[in-house]
């Protein structure tokens, strides 16, 4: 009977695990790339301009709550909320220090470039980074936030109407 219980516990404890493992969701943005120019150069990149469609996390609230806004995707329960679809382009330096993670993750960005396919990179929790313009000046670079490198994404792996929005929005 102890036995029993202990397994039964055990397996509870299991499920848990795994409900919260799924539930974290560790990208900041999800994107499809057009085209992406390294700055000032390719050879000593200091900054990096991505051009393409992306998404970005929604932060919980500071009560823990998980936000929708209009337009979003995911499920609230879950935790893993992304923003209406936005053209345009991201501009990043790199944090002191981490310059060689960065632009191993930017040549990897510059690799999937213009072929269609939806990539998440950056930090959920350190990821604000604000979507220019095409016709806006190139200045005032947001930090690029490294995690878990550059990720390409199944259609499976992410809410079905988002990786649907990106394919459209890349698609123009």
């Amino acid at each position: 009977m102890k036995l029993r219980v202990h397994m039964s516990l055990a397996l509870v404890l299991a499920m848990a695990m795994t409900a919260a493992l799924r539930a974290s969701d560790p990208v900041g943005v999800y994107a499809v790339i057009d085209k992406v120019v390294f700055v000032p150069n390719d050879t000593q990149p200091t900054a990096v301009q991505i051009v393409g469609a992306f998404s970005f996390a929604v932060p919980r609230a500071k009560d823990g709550t998980q936000p929708k806004p209009a337009g979003s995707f995911g499920e609230e329960r879950l935790a893993n909320v992304y923003t209406a679809i936005q053209r345009g382009y991201l501009y990043f330096t790199c944090a002191k220090g981490k310059e060689a993670t960065c632009v191993n993750e930017w040549r990897d960005l510059a690799s999937l470039a213009g072929k269609g396919e939806i990539v998440g990179f950056g930090f959920r929790y350190d990821t604000t980074p604000r979507v220019r313009k095409t016709t806006e000046k190139i200045e005032s670079p947001d930090v690029y936030a490294t995690n878990i490198g550059v990720v390409r994404m199944d259609k499976a792996m992410i809410s079905p109407d988002l990786a649907a929005a990106l394919k459209a929005a890349g698609a123009k």
